[in-house]
């Protein structure tokens, strides 16, 4: 008896029918009150956004507070506790380019 071995790999299409290898761009955002030497009041809103000229479309963005461990991100962010946060985050579209 013959074995075969097949990986098959499926991925989406760019707009031109071409195949998407270009990894999206991020972009960031902070709402709230900004005072003296770039330092913000309590309450502030920290949005990200991404976007694939590739063409197969944002599959999901991750973000880690502090080297948290990354977190799916589902709308703004909400810092309302005094400190310094280091915030790193990306963007993977469909075909897991990130």
């Amino acid at each position: 008896m013959e074995l075969f071995n097949c990986k098959l790999m499926i991925m989406e299409m760019g707009a031109g029918g071409t195949q998407d290898e270009t990894p999206p761009v991020i972009s960031s955002a902070i709402e709230g009150t900004q005072g003296t030497n770039e330092w913000y009041g309590t309450d502030v809103f920290y949005s990200l956004t991404g976007e694939d000229s590739g063409g197969s479309g944002i599959y999901q963005i991750l973000y880690a507070v502090n080297d948290s461990g990354n977190n799916l991100y589902e709308g703004p962010v909400i810092f309302n506790e005094t400190g310094i946060y280091r915030i790193n985050s990306f963007a993977r579209d469909k075909n897991r380019n990130d």
